[in-house]
């Protein structure tokens, strides 16, 4: 029943939002929109793991509906980042690899529920991969330009580490990637406040 709510809500809210939302996207962008494919893959993720506990799977099809519309998302943004945002941004370009770690949660866990196979394990794996890629370039950019002052927007420079431990656990139990697993160890410990 929940998971057919939430999927039911999702879908309506995305097809009404997301196409105003990416309109009113700029030519440039910084890491703050990567916000939008979070805000879809967190829901695709969401009904995801309601659907293995629930009958009837058509909510489901929702979740993989969503995961491919978070993709775009993130294709969007992507090609609209303001690359500069690497090594002048306050933060907030770090949610471009914890977007497509989130993305690659989403699809494992819809893997995981045997909700289009060959789907998910394909975006699973591009989008940890894509990931990882992020990640060198993320931490080259803060040692080009090291902030050392107080923003708002450091808060997303903690998030992909949880997303990025999330994904790992995620397509280590989907797919069996014993190396995702090992990362998202590393990552967890990371975290701010982790034993």
């Amino acid at each position: 029943m929940a998971a057919g709510a939430l999927a039911a809500a999702a879908a309506a809210l995305a097809a009404l939002l997301l196409p105003r939302v990416l309109r009113g996207l700029g030519a440039r962008v910084d890491g703050s929109a990567f916000l939008i494919p979070v805000a879809v893959q967190s829901v695709a993720a969401v009904v995801a793991a309601l659907v293995a506990t629930t009958r009837p799977r058509w909510p489901g099809d929702v979740a993989l509906v969503l995961l491919v519309a978070g993709v775009a998302c993130y294709l969007v943004v992507l090609v609209r980042f303001d690359p500069r945002a690497i090594v002048l941004g306050l933060g907030d370009q770090w949610v471009l690899g914890g977007a497509a770690a989130i993305t690659a949660l989403a699809a494992a866990t819809l893997r995981s529920d045997g909700l289009a196979p060959a789907v998910t394990v394909v975006v699973a794996s591009a989008a940890w991969a894509w990931a990882l890629l992020c990640l060198p370039v993320l931490v080259a950019g803060e040692l080009a330009r090291p902030r050392l002052r107080y923003d708002i927007r450091r808060w997303a420079t903690v998030f992909p580490l949880g997303m990025y431990a999330a994904a790992g656990f995620a397509l280590d139990d989907a797919q069996g990637v014993a190396v995702a697993r090992l990362f998202a160890g590393v990552a967890a410990v990371s975290l701010p406040g982790a034993p």
